[in-house]
């Protein structure tokens, strides 16, 4: 990334500059390895004028106008304008970015679970519970929890956020030991960058490897698009946690590109069928042929098969008649606060 600063330029006189600096970039060719390659960039702008208050205001409009840049195709120039919707989703996501620690500082990231329940009863059945985020800014507002991933993940804060939560839920199956019996086990979102990063591995296998830690009672849950994108990584990160006796749950399954072919490489105990499959699954029957074939590929391969975002009792029963293992959502139970879970 590089910034530039035309110093007494007009508006126009400017654009025409990093219009030519733009071209410039483009007609740039490079071989390796007898292959060619073509170079190309995205520019975010932003006027420096009687509007302009702080350099660090400056600075995050041009970031916001970048990024928006590559939202739209790479390759372009952006202007920063207040009025456009992406560019004002990027300055909310840059603002997230900022009030991490305060939100860490002041205790305003909890965490909530939600049931994940079994749909055939059985003697050994048992319902386990997916942990989530709640986070609330200094107002007492509940944040939209995709946007502060997505800032956690683009300005590299998600291994924090990653760290934070496994410790918490560490803690809180040490503190209930006593009543685990109760429940399958609680589920943990990591992300791509988690399961890639050395330290964070080895941190945690070292917190997985205290004798008498109830590693029976943790499954891990990455999305399906993290396990293709960063295959080699995920099988290792997998099977290393996989042999101190966690559980891996596949999330989103059927949203990728090449889902049967990879599932035979990796550990998986859950196949989390895409919620997109599954929420009007009793009234199209595309869906409901889709979710059929996922919990037959799932059972042949020894998997148990969730299907989440139940809704309602027509969905519930579409499922249970397919075969399904377990079912998630509001149909289900709404997320409630991980220490009210035993009361």
């Amino acid at each position: 990334e590089f910034g530039i600063i035309l110093r007494n330029t007009s508006r126009s006189s400017g654009l025409k500059q990093l219009t030519a600096i733009h071209d410039s970039i483009r007609n740039i060719h490079f071989g390796c390895e007898n292959n060619e390659f073509k170079v190309t960039c995205s520019m975010g702008v932003s006027e420096i004028n009687e509007n302009s208050d702080t350099p660090s205001r400056l600075l995050s409009a041009v970031d916001s106008a970048a990024f928006t840049a590559k939202d739209n195709g790479r390759d372009n120039i952006q202007i920063y304008n207040t009025e456009n919707q992406r560019i004002s989703s990027r300055q909310d996501i840059l603002g997230w970015v900022g009030r991490i620690n305060v939100l860490f500082e002041k205790n305003l990231i909890k965490l909530r679970c939600q049931k994940i329940t079994p749909l055939h009863k059985t003697i050994n059945s048992l319902p386990h519970y997916e942990v989530l985020l709640d986070v609330q800014d200094e107002e007492g507002n509940r944040v939209p929890l995709e946007e502060f991933i997505v800032a956690a993940e683009r300005y590299n804060r998600i291994i924090d956020i990653d760290t934070w939560v496994v410790n918490n839920v560490f803690e809180w199956l040490e503190k209930h030991r006593s009543k685990l019996s109760r429940i399958n086990g609680l589920s943990i979102n990591l992300s791509g960058s988690s399961m890639g990063n050395r330290k964070f591995m080895g941190d945690l296998i070292e917190k997985l490897s205290v004798e008498g830690f109830p590693t029976d009672k943790v499954i891990f849950e990455v999305t399906e698009t993290i396990a293709i994108n960063n295959l080699d990584n995920a099988a290792r990160f997998m099977r290393k946690i996989n042999e101190i006796g966690c559980q891996f749950s596949l999330d989103d399954f059927g949203s990728g590109t090449s889902s049967y072919s990879y599932l035979r490489t990796l550990p998986i105990d859950y196949l989390k069928i895409d919620g997109a499959f599954v929420k009007d699954i009793a009234k199209n029957t595309h869906d409901y042929a889709v979710v059929k074939s996922i919990n037959e590929i799932g059972h042949t391969m020894g998997m148990k098969t969730v299907a989440e975002y139940v809704e309602d009792e027509f969905a519930y029963q579409a499922l249970k008649a397919i075969g399904l293992d377990y079912v998630q959502g509001f149909g289900i139970e709404k997320p409630i606060p991980l220490y009210k879970l035993f009361g």
